[in-house]
């Protein structure tokens, strides 16, 4: 969707009642309680551990720390992350 305008990737997100962020390709970040973390538009995983885990996305990448932190699921599209959740960052 690149090639589109920015009017019409406006017009387009209205349309199908999608954010115009989720159009453009800019990463949706939903934090359900402490102890899931859904981040979809995602470019891929840097770093994995048990209590940091960082994944690259349009904006930059975005650190997620907290214990127990483990992938529950994958997609090309989304990434789940569950364990207890303390912090989410963008580094610069």
């Amino acid at each position: 969707m690149g090639k589109l305008s920015e009017g019409a990737k406006e017009k387009l997100s209205e349309r199908l009642s999608l954010p115009t962020s989720a159009i453009i390709g800019d990463p949706l970040i939903e934090l359900t309680g402490s102890n899931q973390l859904r981040i979809e538009n995602h470019k891929g995983i840097v770093k994995y551990a048990g209590n940091e885990t960082k994944v690259n996305t349009s904006l930059g990448t975005l650190l997620v720390t907290g214990t127990s932190l483990v992938i529950k699921s994958m997609i090309p599209e989304e990434i789940v992350i569950s364990g207890t959740i303390e912090k989410i960052e963008y580094l610069k």
